[in-house]
């Protein structure tokens, strides 16, 4: 189930305003489609569903397209408003990308082991794709194939979350190995640092880039 919470112009309290439900299993991701009343959510059901509300406010089942793009547990979306594109991870090794028009499979690409997160650089159509093994992999995605530019090695554990500053174009990288590495993508130089201030796995991070500041 997914659930839909905005606030009261009256009040700072939360409100739910509706829930959508219809996976068969748990969801693992949600996020809302940019200037358009419509959601999309991922399970563990393996499929990606684009939910459009309708005049009622509810978001019913009959208006949705149901995506199998992954034949295990889907790990990480993210939506492309310039390209209308979905593109997802997944615990049978691989990345994909669908058109949310159509709802059709235009490319996937194979790893050799869980594919667990996931970031993107919509100017470029870079894909960023971390997985168990350790390794971060960049991707050129296009309509219906892609190319791998290089291959980010530098963990000694599983990679567990991403997070991609366009603006600066540095990639920061967390991981079960108690660490977080930052890869200057932008400079070309291949430059990173390694930072370290856990003594347990990495789950996730943010980063602010007005403050220049990681969470």
């Amino acid at each position: 189930m997914a659930a839909e919470i905005h606030s009261r112009p009256q009040s700072s309290r939360p409100v739910l305003l509706s829930k959508i439900e219809g996976h068969q299993d748990a969801v693992t991701a949600a996020l809302l489609i940019p200037k358009e009343d419509g959601v999309i959510t991922a399970s563990e059901d393996r499929t990606i569903r684009v939910w459009l509300k309708r005049d009622s406010g509810q978001y019913w089942p009959s208006i949705y397209h149901t995506m199998a793009s992954h034949q295990n547990r889907v790990s990480a979306i993210i939506f492309s408003l310039a390209t209308e594109w979905v593109i997802s991870t997944g615990h049978d090794k691989c990345v994909s990308w669908m058109c949310t028009r159509s709802g059709n499979m235009l490319g996937r690409h194979f790893f050799t082991s869980w594919a667990s997160c996931l970031q993107y650089d919509f100017d470029t159509q870079y894909a960023f794709v971390g997985d168990y093994s350790g390794q971060i992999t960049l991707l050129k995605l296009e309509q219906n194939t892609c190319s791998v530019i290089t291959t980010l090695k530098g963990h000694e554990g599983s990679v567990a979350c991403l997070w991609w500053d366009p603006i600066q174009r540095l990639l920061f990288s967390g991981a079960s190995d108690n660490s977080i590495i930052m890869w200057d993508i932008g400079g070309r130089k291949g430059r990173t640092l390694l930072l370290q201030g856990h003594h347990d796995k990495v789950q996730s991070l943010c980063y602010l880039q007005f403050t220049r500041q990681l969470v």
